[in-house]
């Protein structure tokens, strides 16, 4: 694992060349990113990534137990250096130039006087006084945005937060917080009088000017829901179940003519699931009338119980009027995350009347039934 030239010329696919060797895997491979699986971890998705910027690989881990630094883009140096030590903070990076410097061919740089009584190393940019280099505006409040919200994964161009709560672009780069204020008065493009003073009162508009940059950059290494390492316990997985939870509890009305020659209907209204229970019959999938919901009944076990077994397709959200975001789902997608989050799975060995759908797991049903207190109410036709 060395280099073959300055870092900047270090190729892509030689940093991710290092990261197989620790036994991580690619799962999804382009012209200039490449989407990496942790060692141990079975299956798709995406525990970091690397990423050409600037004309150099970056690394940017997701993922706590991927045994490299989180939350953090990595220099082609730094991924070296910490495969190699075991740590890349500033200590470690200038006790690991001079073998850097050794494979690059470079003679050990002089440490200038600045007129201040620090001294700058000319290979690593890093400042003896404090620790690296000064940070750009970007860089300043990149960091924050990943200190303040805990970026899971990006949905468009929002992101979603380690508690589970979507974040857009309008919120996060229109007011800036006083601490980022005084944070951005140390970057190194600050905005200055033309005598070198800080112009304190120019930082809000310095932060509008880079807000945007660095929210694209936050993106660009953040990976979608999809691909995103998320278990079942994240909360993220909550707001999903939950949505989806509200959905069957919606109350729906359906009318049932009483008598033969009658011309009285009685009305009833009762959530969705209560419906299924209803309507649920050993045998074949029965639909709730119109709606894109089917259910039945099922042998569970030898002692002669039957459990209920209920399947929804992904369109079954606008015949209820349910969560905009449940809606505006593609039927691919609310079947992956269904899987992903522990709400049901959709298998072409079982379709409703030949629909895809995605069948609902027990524990999801038991939970929903559990919820339902009381009898239904049922609606006067008189009234």
């Amino acid at each position: 694992m060395r280099f073959t030239g300055r870092e900047g010329i270090v190729s892509l696919h030689t940093v991710v060349g290092w990261h197989e060797d620790h036994g991580h895997r690619v799962t999804r491979s382009g012209t200039d990113r490449v989407e990496l699986l942790r060692d141990g971890k079975n299956g798709a998705g995406q525990s970091f990534n690397v990423r050409m910027f600037d004309g150099v690989p970056i690394t940017y881990c997701f993922s706590t137990r991927a045994g490299l630094p989180p939350e953090k883009g990595l220099s082609p140096s730094q991924v070296r250096c910490f495969y190699e030590i075991g740590n890349c903070d500033t200590a470690t990076m200038n006790k690991f130039a001079p073998i850097l410097r050794k494979e690059l061919g470079r003679p050990d740089p002089p440490k200038p006087y600045l007129g201040n009584g620090s001294a700058t190393n000319i290979l690593t940019c890093e400042s003896a006084e404090n620790g690296s280099r000064p940070q750009t505006g970007a860089e300043i409040i990149l960091d924050y945005f990943r200190e303040a919200y805990r970026p899971v994964f990006r949905r468009g161009a929002s992101i979603v937060t380690f508690e589970g709560e979507e974040i857009g672009i309008n919120v996060s780069c229109t007011l800036p917080p006083s601490s980022l204020i005084t944070r951005l008065e140390s970057a190194a493009n600050a905005p200055r009088f033309r005598g070198g003073a800080l112009n304190y009162n120019g930082l809000p508009g310095f932060f509008k000017t880079w807000a945007k940059t660095a929210w694209a950059d936050l993106l660009a290494y953040l990976p979608d829901e999809d691909t995103a390492e998320l278990g079942a316990d994240e909360p993220t997985a909550e707001v999903f179940r939950r949505m989806v939870r509200d959905a069957m509890l919606i109350e729906v009305v359906l009318g049932e003519v009483i008598g033969k020659n009658s011309e009285v209907t009685q009305k009833q209204r009762c959530s969705l699931i209560d419906w299924c229970q209803k309507f649920a019959k050993s045998g074949p999938w029965k639909p709730i009338r119109s709606k894109k919901c089917w259910c039945k009944f099922v042998p569970d076990g030898a002692d002669g119980e039957i459990k209920l077994k209920v399947a929804i397709h992904q369109g079954l959200f606008a015949q209820l009027r349910a969560d905009r975001r449940l809606i505006n789902m593609t039927e691919n997608t609310f079947a992956r995350r269904s899987a992903k989050y522990g709400v049901g799975t959709s298998t072409r060995n079982d379709r409703p009347q030949g629909m895809s759908a995605v069948v609902l797991n027990d524990e999801f049903i038991a939970d929903l039934i559990a919820t339902l207190v009381g009898d239904s109410e049922v609606d006067d036709p008189d009234r």
